[in-house]
């Protein structure tokens, strides 16, 4: 992977140019293929005669930040993320497999989390008490297909059906905590048509931002993930993208750490945490924000009730 990036010589060049300005700007990458590109882990060393900023791979060294053309009359020509700070509570779906019981999520839920996406969807289409994030943990599913790419069950087809007014009226940004949430497709049923994907979906229906998986995770992984992110939003306001930076820095620091002799089963196994935490990727505003507060009603869900029974689907 490292060596892989070093033979495009225009990116390269470009990249140490972009470490050498002063003060370093945002790095935004508009992907509109269906290559999937891991951008995340290009590989940046600087040059032996002319420097060019630090060694490591991009999406440690800065938050990286994705666009995609939106499918939206005119503003699949004209879109450019807009800035939001975001603040709220916690809407969820967690699939009752994924679930863990005491895992702080309770205490910021605006009510109990969902156990299928259709009926996160429905909630989603009744704009009542507003978000602060919404948080969608379940299996998803590749395919090159939009009848059959799917997460939590519905197609990519099918979700389309919901309007979702919630992320039109208030904007919250959407985690979709799911293997492939992030990855393109070029649908084979029709050909020359653009890429399709989620990530589009939920920003063309209104998320202020969307982080998404461009690739298959475990459940373990999804899980500190998820409240990692949650435990950092509730304590200050969090950038979006520089969470996800520091995410990729902590197992990219697991690498640093090992020791001589270990059990080569638990150094493959570190490798895995590494490459998992730079499939997740983001897409939005590079300034936008997330701060998670505690909803009136939270000591209803975290004592007056068990959050992972949840509702029946």
């Amino acid at each position: 992977m490292r060596n892989w990036w070093q033979y495009q010589s225009t990116l390269v060049r470009w990249i140490r140019e972009l470490f050498a300005a002063e003060p370093q700007p945002h790095l935004v990458i508009w992907d509109n293929t269906a290559h999937n590109i891991p951008w995340e882990l290009f590989y940046h060393q600087p040059s032996v005669t002319s420097g060019g900023g630090p060694e490591g791979w991009l999406g440690e060294l800065v938050p990286v930040v994705r666009w995609t053309s939106i499918h939206d009359g005119q503003r699949i020509a004209d879109y450019s993320a807009s800035h939001h700070i975001s603040r709220g509570g916690l809407l969820m779906l967690e699939e009752e497999n994924l679930a863990v019981p005491d895992d702080g999520f309770a205490e910021y839920l605006v009510e109990p989390p969902f156990r299928s996406i259709d009926e996160l969807m429905r909630r989603l289409d009744q704009p009542d008490e507003p978000p602060g994030l919404v948080m969608i943990r379940c299996h998803g599913f590749y395919a090159r297909s939009a009848s059959e790419f799917s997460i939590g069950g519905p197609s990519l087809n099918r979700l389309t059906d919901y309007s979702m007014k919630t992320l039109r009226e208030f904007r919250p940004p959407v985690v979709l905590n799911s293997c492939a949430s992030g990855q393109a497709i070029q649908d084979e049923q029709l050909p020359g048509h653009p890429v399709r994907s989620f990530v589009e979906l939920f920003l063309r229906y209104g998320a202020s931002a969307v982080v998404a998986v461009n690739g298959d995770i475990d459940k373990n992984h999804s899980h500190e993930f998820a409240t990692r992110l949650v435990a950092n939003a509730a304590d200050r306001p969090v950038n979006l993208a520089a969470a996800l930076q520091e995410h990729r820095r902590y197992y990219r620091a697991e690498l640093d750490r090992q020791e001589p002799g270990r059990d080569p089963k638990d150094v493959d196994e570190d490798y895995k945490h590494f490459l998992t935490s730079f499939l997740y990727v983001y897409y939005g505003h590079p300034e936008t924000t997330l701060h998670l507060t505690q909803p009136a009603n939270a000591d209803t869900w975290s004592n007056g009730s068990d959050p992972t029974e949840g509702r029946a689907s």
